[in-house]
């Protein structure tokens, strides 16, 4: 039998095929042992769902299955280039569509990603404000979707001020008999109180303005849109999600303080409403 050295000594790279030749005639333990050594990178870490051990005794399956090792090596050079792609949104876009067509791979699968895009135009937001990074792991492991952080360069180096993300398995995971669709997000409240000037909050203001603008699909959009114009001129504009009716609607600004309410009509035309308090 060989000795690990010996084995060691005859793989010329660490391509799947090289590997796959050199732990041919090994059991699981020794051929983990050599895979081991070619991937020293590799760490338990918080982020992400799976140990070390995981990983290698996942790749060293894959290995064991696979009729054609070049195709393991086509799929770690994809993911290589996947994780590298960061830009942009709208530069990654470009960057993940060249990619998927060099690899052959349906570029129907980017469609989240475009209703995504599509969903971040209504805030007007500068391109260079949104950078889309595939690497991006968060240290809970219970995310499904998009994860994200907010990030601020105020200080002179980007300080992350929260994250957050897409979590439909948690309720179920919590003990709630099904999944449910949810997101959120925190704050670093320490980071933020960092970044404001020291007389923040001591000065006498008058009271902002506040209104919640509400509309139908289609008119979401619009309706968005409206609220940042209004937020760029000082005023508070909550966007109702949830499509109440009109007296629902009422009731909620009653309550929430709010003292005019802006619905958007099919038309497109804006009704403003004032909310007695």
């Amino acid at each position: 039998m060989k000795t690990k050295a010996q084995v060691l000594s005859n793989v010329k790279d660490a391509s799947a095929k090289s590997l796959l030749e050199a732990i041919g005639g090994l059991d699981d333990s020794e051929a983990l042992g050599i895979i081991s050594d070619f991937f020293p990178d590799i760490a338990n870490s918080p982020t992400g769902k799976r140990s070390k051990a995981e990983i290698l005794n996942r790749y060293l399956k894959k290995l064991r299955e696979i009729e054609d090792p070049s195709a393991l090596k086509r799929a770690l050079d994809f993911a290589e280039q996947l994780i590298s792609a960061q830009a942009s949104i709208t530069n990654s876009r470009a960057k993940l569509e060249y990619l998927f067509n060099h690899f052959k791979i349906p570029t129907e699968l980017l469609i989240p990603i475009d209703k995504m895009i599509t969903a971040f135009e209504p805030y007007a937001f500068d391109d260079s404000t949104i950078i889309m990074d595939l690497s991006l792991a968060q240290d809970i492991a219970y995310y499904t979707g998009v994860i994200f952080t907010i990030e601020s360069s105020r200080s002179g180096e980007n300080v992350i001020l929260g994250a957050g993300g897409r979590y439909d398995g948690l309720v179920k995971a919590l003990g709630g008999t099904k999944d449910v669709a949810a997101l959120g997000f925190a704050y670093d409240l320490e980071r933020v109180q960092s970044l404001l000037p020291e007389t923040f909050g001591l000065e006498e203001i008058e009271p902002p303005q506040r209104v919640l603008v509400t509309a139908d699909e289609p008119e979401l959009s619009q309706a968005i849109a409206t609220a940042e114009r209004l937020r760029a001129q000082g005023i508070f504009a909550e966007v109702d999600m949830i499509k109440r009716n009109y007296g629902e609607t009422a009731k909620y600004a009653k309550a929430r303080g709010i003292a005019t309410v802006m619905r958007i009509g099919k038309d497109g035309i804006i009704d403003e409403q004032n909310i007695q308090a």
